[in-house]
């Protein structure tokens, strides 16, 4: 899944990488960015009205730069908060303005949500998901609107922990396209059009086990099938992405977690630099 490079510290920002994504692709290379932007704030929501104004659509089509927008997603103790803390420090310390996209999850379960009730049947599931969908969406749409009236002149990043397409990989098939039609959603819509790039993080519970059952806790009642279970969990997820153009895994096998992060932000500045020659 990787190739060789250094590290994003070792690197000049002018260098550009000769491939970044699994898929061997190049749809992605110089593709005029804000037309994506500005399909994504064109689509009709359900009622058939439109999402975003034409004088906002026009401005985005306007910029000389785009607003690149990278999801930061993955399996359990996968270190996505951490990577993504990091990577927005360093991007913005280079000079690149960064934004972060907080997770809607974490936000809703802070605000008094109990995980277990939303989800206690099917139908609960389904409207559990739509729910947080519409936040997520809402929450990178309003950096996009922070991002280019913040930095209209210059090619911004968003950095988004989580991404539409997770809850695919929490649901059957059957749940997930019960999803789509009550909502008219389309797979391509909440995928391919929303980011330009995807690095899911691999959970530690496949190559770092130490870490993973360290992230539990001390004292904390683990079940025998654990490791099992997150692997399983991160193999959905995966899929769940599977056809983004620009679709990048991130292992263990790089030695340690420091190296994890150095990949992230590698691939983070990679984007920018392909994209911007």
């Amino acid at each position: 899944f990787f190739f060789k490079q250094k590290t994003a510290y070792e690197m000049q920002r002018g260098l550009v990488g000769s491939e970044m994504c699994i898929r061997d692709s190049n749809t992605y290379v110089g593709m005029p960015i804000p037309k994506k932007v500005v399909e994504v704030y064109s689509s009709k929501s359900t009622d058939g009205r439109k999402i975003r104004s034409s004088s906002f659509i026009d401005k985005l089509s306007a910029r000389l730069n785009p607003i690149d927008r990278i999801c930061f997603t993955g399996g359990e103790c996968a270190g996505i908060t951490t990577a993504l803390a990091v990577c927005a420090q360093k991007l913005n310390e280079l000079g690149v303005p960064t934004f972060v996209v907080p997770d809607a999850e974490g936000i809703l379960v802070r605000g008094g949500l109990n995980l277990a009730h939303a989800q206690r049947d099917q139908d609960s599931r389904v409207r559990y998901q739509i729910s947080l969908t519409k936040i997520r969406m809402a929450l990178e749409d309003v950096f996009t609107d922070i991002a280019n009236d913040n930095y209209p002149d210059e090619r911004t990043l968003i950095l988004c922990e989580r991404g539409l397409r997770d809850g695919a990989g929490e649901f059957t098939g059957q749940l997930w396209q019960a999803l789509l039609d009550e909502t008219g959603w389309t797979n391509s819509q909440l995928r391919d059009n929303r980011y330009d790039m995807v690095l899911h993080l691999v959970t530690a519970a496949d190559g770092a086990e130490d870490f993973f059952y360290s992230q539990k806790g001390e004292g904390t009642l683990i079940s025998e099938t654990a490791e099992e279970d997150a692997i399983r969990k991160d193999k959905r997820t995966q899929f769940a992405w599977v056809g983004h153009p620009c679709f990048n895994v991130i292992d263990n096998s790089v030695g340690s977690f420091n190296n994890k992060v150095d990949r992230c932000l590698d691939r983070c500045l990679l984007y920018k630099s392909d994209a911007a020659d």
